[in-house]
């Protein structure tokens, strides 16, 4: 058996059940999936134009996004990300053309650990929350070889030590053969392929996500005797590239919120406020641009100085009601017990 008979087997192998259909189909091949952790990604070739139609899409859809990975959002350095309802929004700010970026809408509900990628001829996040280590990524087309872009991958995913990692976005490296494919475009496929398989990584779908190709991934590593996973490929009118959600099941620890309290410094985040450059919100003739732009602004600002602390199990709060008073009556009650 050669190589790439080996590589076929691989990719036979089945990690996640996948479909194609129409969003008011979806809720038919989800309802039986319970306490689910959902992660949708987008092509939306610019966030400040096409966010509205997205919108419009997920008041469609039959479940709630806990994560939003757009790419190609074309970000400019003196516009404000657009705010979304009840999540907060991390982006790159390391941009190589025009086209590109990545944007992470996140749950607000969700307690993760976001960081910019250090890739080459790509952008990315990586998102860390619970024991799962999830990359959202956008390489631009404008390069025909994607060695680079998969040793810099290769090296990102060596040093993950989670069991479970997920990849989503647009990779533009195509995972349906064709017969009139360009050989460089075998030849990054095969090897892209052969990377994430050394790291026990396989596509969740080969479904195309642009007309006839695959290149909106979603690439998996789960733990199948916890996890079950599934991918759906929405026919969407967002942009000219399918809307793509990764459903898992049994997964991510929504109860870990507790664990942590964020400790904002409010004099530090005045500091910021007062020093930040507000000269572009006179330009908004719109007074709902506007109001985004300025609660954009404050929740950066916010962001900025805040930190997270971990709560002991002594203090934790099991119970809205209990206070931390009525934790510390709580503990003198053991101790004077503990004398009798």
């Amino acid at each position: 058996m050669d190589r790439l008979d080996s590589l076929q087997i691989l990719d036979d192998i089945q990690i996640a059940d996948s479909i194609k259909c129409n969003i008011n189909e979806l809720h038919s091949h989800t309802h039986n999936i319970h306490s689910q952790f959902t992660i949708l990604t987008q092509n939306i070739v610019s966030v400040y134009k096409n966010l509205p139609d997205l919108e419009i899409t997920l008041t469609q859809l039959k479940i709630e996004a806990d994560i939003i990975i757009l790419t190609e959002c074309r970000l400019h350095s003196h516009k404000p990300l657009p705010y979304l309802p009840n999540y907060d929004s991390y982006y790159t700010r390391n941009q190589l053309n025009q086209n590109d970026g990545v944007v992470a809408y996140l749950k607000n509900t969700c307690q993760a650990k976001v960081s910019e990628l250090n890739l080459c001829e790509a952008t990315g996040v990586l998102i860390v929350i619970s024991d799962f280590s999830i990359f959202g990524i956008y390489r631009s087309p404008s390069q025909t070889n994607a060695s680079k872009f998969i040793d810099s991958l290769d090296a990102q995913l060596a040093a993950i030590t989670h069991h479970s990692v997920l990849i989503l976005g647009d990779i533009n490296i195509d995972l349906i053969a064709s017969p009139n494919e360009h050989s460089y475009e075998r030849s990054n496929r095969l090897n892209y392929l052969n990377m994430l398989h050394s790291h026990g990584l396989m596509p969740g779908h080969t479904l195309p996500t642009r007309g006839n190709s695959c290149l909106d991934h979603v690439i998996l590593k789960l733990e199948r005797n916890k996890n079950k996973a599934l991918v759906t490929v929405l026919n969407t009118t967002i942009s000219d590239h399918n809307l793509v959600v990764l459903h898992l099941q049994h997964t991510i620890d929504r109860g870990a919120r507790h664990k942590i309290k964020t400790m904002v410094d409010f004099e530090n985040t005045n500091k910021t406020l007062i020093n930040m450059d507000v000269s572009h919100l006179t330009t908004y003739k719109d007074p709902n641009t506007y109001a985004n732009a300025l609660i954009s602004m404050i929740k950066t600002a916010i962001l900025a100085n805040s930190k997270q602390k971990r709560i002991p199990c002594s203090k934790r709060v099991l119970k809205p009601w209990i206070t931390a008073g009525a934790l510390r009556c709580i503990g003198l009650r053991n101790r004077l017990q503990l004398k009798d």
